[in-house]
C-alpha cells in the first residue's frame, strides 16, 4: 500500500526572513510548478527539484521537510497570487464602470498567465488534497464574494434580489467551470472563448 497522506497540510520547516531565503523559496516553488507541468506530482523528487531550482538539496530541507510541503505551498502560492490578480484588474476599472465591462474584467483573471500554466494548475487540483490548502481557497473565495457583492449592489443593471447570495452563487459557479475545464478540458485555457463564455453566464445569471 502506498505511503498515506496527511489529514493536515504539510507545512514548510521555517520562513524565508532575508531576501536571498525568500529567493531560493521561490525558485523551489518556481521549480515545482514547471516539473508539475510535465510529469505531475507522482514524477516529482526532491533531488529533481533542487536541480531545476539551481539550489543544493540542503537548501532544499532547510526550508521544506518534503515535496508535500513544497507542493501544498505552491497551491497557496497560487490562491494568494489570484487575489492580487483580482484586485489588479478590479484598480484598473474605471469609476462607474458597467456591469458588463466589470464581468469581462474579473473573468479575465481566471486565464491569467500570473496564475500558471494551466497543466501545473490542473496537477495541483488533481494531486494536492483540498484540506492542504482550505484556508488559502477559503480566504480567496471569501474576498471574491465580497467583492462581487460590492460591485453587483452599485450596479442599476444587475436584476432584484439578494445580492449576497448572488455573488455566492457566482463565486462558485465560476469556481466549478474553471476546475471542470482544468480537469476535463485544459486545452480551453488557450482559447479567449472559456473568459467570453464565463462573462455570458455571469451576465445572463445577473440580467434584469
Amino acid at each position: 500500500m502506498g505511503k498515506r497522506r496527511s489529514a493536515r497540510a504539510p507545512k514548510a520547516r521555517r520562513p524565508a526572513r532575508t531576501r536571498s531565503g525568500q529567493e531560493i523559496v521561490e525558485a523551489i516553488l518556481d521549480a515545482a510548478a514547471e516539473l508539475l507541468a510535465h510529469g505531475g506530482f507522482a514524477a516529482l523528487t526532491t533531488n529533481h527539484l533542487a536541480e531545476r531550482a539551481g539550489v543544493s538539496i540542503g537548501s532544499l530541507y532547510h526550508y521544506f521537510p518534503n515535496k508535500e510541503a513544497i507542493i501544498a505551498r505552491l497551491a497557496e502560492r497560487l490562491e494568494v497570487r489570484a487575489v492580487q490578480e483580482l484586485e489588479a484588474r478590479r484598480g484598473e476599472l474605471p469609476e462607474g464602470a458597467a456591469k458588463e465591462q466589470v464581468v469581462r474584467t474579473l473573468t479575465g483573471t481566471l486565464a491569467a498567465s500570473g496564475l500558471g500554466a494551466a497543466a501545473t494548475r490542473r496537477a495541483l487540483l488533481m494531486d494536492v488534497p483540498r484540506r492542504w490548502v482550505e484556508s488559502a481557497m477559503r480566504t480567496r473565495a471569501t474576498h471574491v464574494h465580497q467583492l462581487l457583492s460590492a460591485l453587483l449592489a452599485k450596479r442599476e443593471t444587475v436584476r432584484e434580489g439578494d445580492k449576497e447570495l448572488m455573488a455566492f452563487v457566482i463565486t462558485h459557479a465560476v469556481r466549478g467551470v474553471v476546475e471542470g475545464a482544468l480537469m476535463y478540458r485544459p486545452e480551453l485555457f488557450e482559447r479567449p472563448e472559456l473568459a467570453e463564455e464565463i462573462s455570458e453566464l455571469v451576465a445572463r445569471y445577473t440580467a434584469e
